[in-house]
């Protein structure tokens, strides 16, 4: 029998664990990605709706007259949001900017939410908007 070791065909078991250990990092990575992946496409769209929820609020903000608002001035409301979408606590807050004129008011709302089961639960988005005696800027 003539054995030629030097031109053998086959892997060693070496060769073969070295290549299922490199896959098997290769293929856990790529799980770890796509659930990062997914995890930061909801965190976005948890945000895209925080942010719908606030705009609608500002709105009915920007539809109300500055004497209006002026009775509301460095006081916090705190009310509670359930739209299907989110539920959490949303605050609105109007204190006066302080510039040559007394006339401006800052309204900033604040929506507070968690996502229960999820890394990072407690999320939050602000928008803010200046009011003026003549009119929204």
């Amino acid at each position: 029998m003539n054995r030629s070791y030097g031109k053998r065909k086959g892997l060693t078991l070496v060769e073969a664990v070295i290549s299922v250990l490199i896959l098997g990092i290769v293929l856990v990575s790529m799980v770890s990605a796509f659930a990062l992946g997914r995890f930061m496409i909801a965190r976005t769209n948890d945000h895209a709706k925080a942010l719908n929820i606030l705009r609608a609020e500002m709105e009915k903000i920007r539809g109300e007259s500055y004497v209006s608002l002026l009775g509301n001035v460095d006081i916090s409301i705190e009310e509670g949001v359930d739209s299907g979408l989110l539920n959490g606590t949303m605050t609105t807050t109007s204190t006066r900017y302080y510039t040559d004129s007394d006339d401006i008011l800052t309204v900033t709302l604040v929506l507070d939410w968690n996502l229960p089961g999820r890394f990072f639960s407690a999320q939050s988005e602000k928008l803010v908007t200046l009011v003026c005696a003549g009119g929204v800027s």
